[in-house]
């Protein structure tokens, strides 16, 4: 009995350090942010948003104490929290956007404009004739997904406002249930509902999936079957029912993008269906998967012709020489941080997520050094997937786009509460130091 109470105080003490450690690191990170805000509001001429600076102070504020209150809670308490959350701050954004902007999609809605014209046009016709509709509207199957879904969110709102309105109640109900799919998923993994509970709050509470679930865009929901695909994967090798449900939540994918699909499926066969060659060589195989990408590009070009023309789009304002591997590294940790840049005024209204993005994407890297030379393998899946998606960001010149990286997250939320535990002293004083100045240069434009 002693023993049982000497395990739980240790426990609760690793739990105590842990906690104070993020939190103190997270301040300390905060206040250095807010020390590059007044040098690029003292050095730079452009003009301020003053609407979005408004909602930029009250996300982080209502975002901080959220989190406070989620940490004190239990598992349901915290997921209903975790709704409640996306409920207040998703209606607000919306409210913000069809007042102050004067556009019910956001800033730059090009894809959501295009999206909502299409549920408008296909809401009144028949599935098959939606289809014809949508194939007139784009080529390909991977485009197909979230212009059904959306037409019938468009037929029961009937205008486009109500539509909206439903669509964003149906966003934080899907957000709500990844929550608690990532719950569950970190559980399995890391076996410690403490952390699980962390992870899923961070990520349940994260700022961009409050843009995403007002702005029409289709990354809420890809984003649950993405997870749902990663939470088969690793319940095949108990129940073989799963492998059916992982081959038809990874079929899903497919219409949303198919190079998910893709990685979704070499990481099922190496860790479900030949887990001696993968666990065994999976250090060569990142290795390989780095060369092959970054060095055989072509060869990725060939197979998906959607990479190319995303090279196209980016190759005017690609980096050469010291800037291109700047910006591989920028890859790993962004997406970065924007302040005032109006350029890109949606990075602007998610401004916790990319600073607790960017603040502990240095413990989901160490996690995945450590695990690797540890041996592992039950994070092989996470890192897989993380590697891959962070590789195709290099390839297609989006180095730091968040819509891109966005979908596999939560894995790497779980990572990077994992590589807490891997923290060394000096190495994270120095990405604070580094990253800052990433920041302020970014941010004033000196690059």
């Amino acid at each position: 009995m002693n023993f049982i109470f000497e395990q739980y105080g240790e426990a609760c003490h690793l739990r105590q350090d842990r906690d104070t450690y993020l939190i103190k690191y997270l301040q300390v990170f905060y206040v250095i942010t807010f020390i590059i805000v007044f040098l690029v509001t003292f050095f730079s001429n452009g003009t301020y948003d003053w609407g979005v600076i408004f909602w930029q102070l009250f996300s982080i504020v209502f975002w901080s104490i959220s989190l406070k209150i989620g940490l004190m809670l239990k598992k349901n308490q915290m997921l209903l929290w975790v709704f409640l959350f996306q409920l207040i701050l998703s209606f607000s954004l919306h409210f913000f956007f069809l007042y102050y902007t004067n556009d019910l999609l956001g800033y730059n809605a090009v894809d959501s404009v295009l999206y909502s014209d299409l549920a408008n046009k296909t809401k009144n016709l028949d599935f098959e004739g939606a289809l014809v509709e949508i194939g007139n509207t784009f080529s390909d199957l991977s485009d197909y997904g979230w212009p059904v879904f959306l037409k019938y969110i468009y037929w029961i709102g009937g205008d486009t406002l109500t539509s909206m309105r439903i669509l964003i109640l149906v966003n934080c109900i899907i957000q709500w249930f990844t929550t608690l799919l990532v719950y569950n998923l970190s559980v399995n993994i890391v076996n410690d509902t403490y952390k699980a509970h962390l992870i899923s709050l961070l990520w349940g509470l994260n700022l961009c999936s409050t843009y995403l679930n007002v702005s029409g865009l289709k990354e809420t929901l890809f984003t649950l079957l993405c997870t749902l695909s990663l939470f088969y994967i690793y319940k095949c090798k108990r129940k073989p029912y799963n492998h059916i449900l992982f081959w038809v939540s990874i079929a899903s994918t497919y219409f949303f993008r198919p190079y998910m699909t893709f990685f979704f499926v070499i990481i099922y066969l190496g860790y479900c269906i030949f887990p001696y060659i993968y666990n065994r060589l999976f250090a060569w195989m990142c290795v390989a998967a780095i060369v092959l990408c970054l060095f055989f590009t072509s060869l990725l070009v060939y197979q998906f012709p959607e990479i190319y023309y995303a090279i196209l789009n980016t190759s005017e304002n690609a980096p050469s020489g010291l800037g291109m591997y700047i910006y591989w590294l920028l890859a790993f940790l962004g997406p970065l941080p924007k302040f005032f840049n109006m350029e890109t005024p949606q990075v602007l209204i998610m401004i916790t997520y990319t600073i607790l993005k960017f603040s502990l994407s240095i413990f989901g890297l160490l996690s995945c050094i450590c695990f690797i030379k540890n041996k592992q393998t039950k994070y092989y899946p996470l890192i897989s997937i993380y590697l891959f998606t962070v590789l195709l960001l290099i390839v297609s010149g989006h180095y730091v786009n968040y819509r891109y990286s966005y979908i596999i997250m939560p894995a790497f939320f779980i990572l990077m509460v994992e590589g807490i535990q891997f923290r060394k002293k000096w190495i994270v004083e120095v990405y604070c130091i580094c990253t800052s100045m990433i920041m302020l240069i970014f941010n004033l434009k000196l690059y």
